[in-house]
């Protein structure tokens, strides 16, 4: 019998007695995915449904799948209430979804029982690129030295059941099998994390729990009624109850963004306050400078209790303008708003895909013009504040309510050829709910729960980077001339005792360009007679870096080329890079190139690299120019 089925035998007792698991982890799972109730999740040996409250209240639709047909019944009648849930009574070997399909796959001490060969790579193939696997286990512990009645407990364990094994408490070293299996199978940003609590049962209840254990069930009845009454009497002669010291332990990681091309949109268009521009907001900049500061928070209370609307609110703002030097804002703007990390990062990677993006926002025009000038954007549409010989009137002469936003952005698409299936919308807002209705794409950045329901995706981020997952869109794209067979495994990672290497993403941008800028005499001096390329640029910006970036993972996942970073192994600082590529040498079928920061380094990389080529990859004959090939040999080579 497939011992998965035993726990089929018996939900109730199962869902009574089993451990729960903290609120913290499923804090950190919902923080971590970022779910909202835009998301779908997949959830592997459901169970009696431990796991799945926290998910469904978080807006995500959940479906799951469960082998026992007790329980899969069990839980359907428990869930039914919510109509964003339903589940399926199959194994996850025998389940069959089209790839790319949910935000969230996750499993409560589940997954152990499926061949880490098949339930890693198919978790990775139903992922969305961009998408969260989470892993958690219970682990009560029944062997302190500490407690007395663990150690009486012991003693009967010895007597009718004994094992060569002893028992050890989980702890973080333990966590190091499952970072390392995510890495291996291709997952990103992995993160893993420990949580405890403490339990106390009865004799009786501590019973019932063993009987939720698939290596207790199996035993033979007269070996477990000697076992559990010899449990019972360990339990009852020290008090009657026994602590249980639940250890839970997390594993996070994501899908990268995977074979992807920003294509069909041609414009998206922002709001500015609160969506690139956080505290600090448009109006409240130019009452700040004119020393308004306290007479606009009082209209801004009056706004927040309702007792005026948003419009009049303005216009009493707009009163405190009265004088002020319009050039002030231009001078004083990135010294007194906070904005989103990497806007122009992001603005540079848009238009270099041809795509156009404007803002468009209710507060004063004059400091939409200074954010389009600094960012980067194509246009800029804002209500017009009166300035009469370079002031401030205190007048509004054209205020854009919500819905003229929609008017100015089919004016900016009627000029520039585009439709409203091209276009996406970035907001925060009531007043954004109108463009996120006219585009075909929308993206909720910090916004309440009402602002979410009305958009395609929602994030909450600090960085502008995050929504472009949102952005782009999946390219199956086939390759023609292949530069690894299919059947092979690319390794996503290789660690030795000094650094690490392994996939290089965009996540790894300012560490990434810190070490390139740290190294650019060197690059250059290192590979300049093999190659009239200048790279990297003395002045090399780090938008262009991105772009890069963005390039090499994209070229990654498409098996065209594959780019590894190196990492010391704290992953504090980045100490190179190694680039494998296709030649165009009729003698090699590859050409590696790499370079640290340090001499030392860089040998050191360079001897592992080739042990590491020469044993795990498809190659016959592999070139390394410089390292083994002279300049002036490579450039004659055919």
């Amino acid at each position: 019998m497939d011992l998965r089925l035993k726990f089929n035998e018996d939900p109730l007792n199962y869902d009574k007695y089993r451990p729960t698991y903290s609120e913290g982890l499923f804090e950190d799972i919902i923080d971590y995915g970022e779910l909202n109730n835009s998301k779908s999740a997949l959830e592997i040996g459901i169970g009696t449904g431990q796991a799945t409250l926290p998910i469904l209240e978080a807006g995500c639709s959940v479906t799951a799948i469960e082998l026992g047909e007790d329980l899969a019944r069990y839980v359907k009648e428990k869930f039914s209430s919510f109509r964003n849930f339903k589940v399926q009574n199959i194994g996850f070997e025998d389940f069959i979804s089209e790839k790319d399909q949910y935000d969230l796959v996750y499993s409560a001490t589940a997954f152990h029982w499926i061949p880490e060969d098949v339930g890693f790579k198919k978790v990775y193939d139903l992922l969305k690129p961009g998408g969260t696997i989470a892993l958690f286990w219970n682990h009560p512990f029944v062997n302190r030295d500490d407690d007395k009645i663990h150690r009486e407990i012991r003693k009967v364990y010895r007597k009718f059941k004994p094992s060569d094994k002893e028992p050890t408490e989980f702890n973080e070293d333990a966590c190091k099998k499952y970072t390392q299996i995510l890495e291996k199978y291709g997952f990103t940003d992995i993160k893993s994390k420990i949580y405890r609590k403490t339990r106390k049962l009865k004799a009786s209840e501590y019973i019932s729990l063993l009987e939720t254990y698939s290596d207790h069930r199996q035993c033979a009845e007269d070996l477990k009624n000697n076992l559990y009454n010899g449990i019972t009497e360990a339990i009852n002669k020290f008090g009657g109850e026994i602590n249980i010291y639940d250890t839970m332990d997390l594993y996070l990681g994501k899908k990268p963004l995977s074979d992807y091309e920003i294509k069909k949109h041609k414009l998206v268009c922002f709001d500015l306050d609160d969506t690139l521009i956080r505290e600090i907001h448009s109006v409240m900049l130019p009452c700040i400078l004119n020393g308004m500061e306290k007479e606009h928070s009082s209209i801004q209370e009056k706004e927040e209790t309702g007792k005026i609307d948003y419009i009049e609110a303005d216009y009493l703002r707009a009163k405190l303008l009265f004088g002020l030097e319009e050039s002030k804002i231009k001078h004083s703007f990135l010294e007194v708003v906070k904005p989103l990390k990497n806007i122009r990062n992001v603005i540079e990677l848009l238009h270099s895909q041809g795509i156009k993006c404007i803002v468009i926002t209710v507060g004063p025009k004059q400091v939409a013009k200074v954010a389009c000038d600094i960012w980067g954007f194509d246009g800029y549409y804002g209500s017009a504040y009166e300035v009469i010989d370079g002031r401030f009137t205190g007048e509004i002469i054209n205020y854009i309510k919500s819905e003229n936003k929609v008017e100015y952005l089919k004016g900016f698409c009627m000029k520039n050829n585009i439709n409203p299936e091209e276009c996406i919308a970035v907001g925060d807002g009531t007043t954004d709910i109108p463009l996120f209705n006219f585009c075909s794409k929308s993206i909720a950045i910090n916004a309440s729960k009402k602002v979410k329901e009305h958009a395609s995706y929602a994030v909450d981020t600090d960085d502008l980077v995050d929504i472009m997952k949102y952005i782009v869109m999946l390219d199956e794209k086939n390759m023609i001339e292949e530069f690894v067979p299919k059947e092979f495994i690319v390794p996503k990672a290789l660690e030795t005792e000094s650094f690490r290497l392994r996939m290089l993403t965009v996540g790894d941008l300012e560490k990434d360009y810190e070490a390139v800028m740290f190294s650019r005499k060197h690059i250059r001096e290192l590979y300049s007679e093999i190659d009239d390329d200048t790279w990297p640029e003395e002045n090399m910006k780090i938008e262009e870096n991105l772009e890069d970036l963005y390039r090499h993972e994209k070229e990654f996942e498409n098996r065209e080329t594959f780019v590894y970073t190196v990492m010391t192994l704290d992953e504090k600082l980045c100490l190179g890079c190694v680039y494998i590529n296709p030649s165009d040498k009729q003698c090699f079928d590859a050409e590696v190139y790499l370079w640290a920061r340090e001499i030392e380094i860089e040998r050191a990389l360079y001897k592992t690299v080739e042990k590491w080529i020469k044993e795990n990859w498809p190659f016959s004959n592999v070139a390394y120019p410089i390292f083994q090939i002279k300049a002036s040999e490579w450039k004659k080579l055919k």
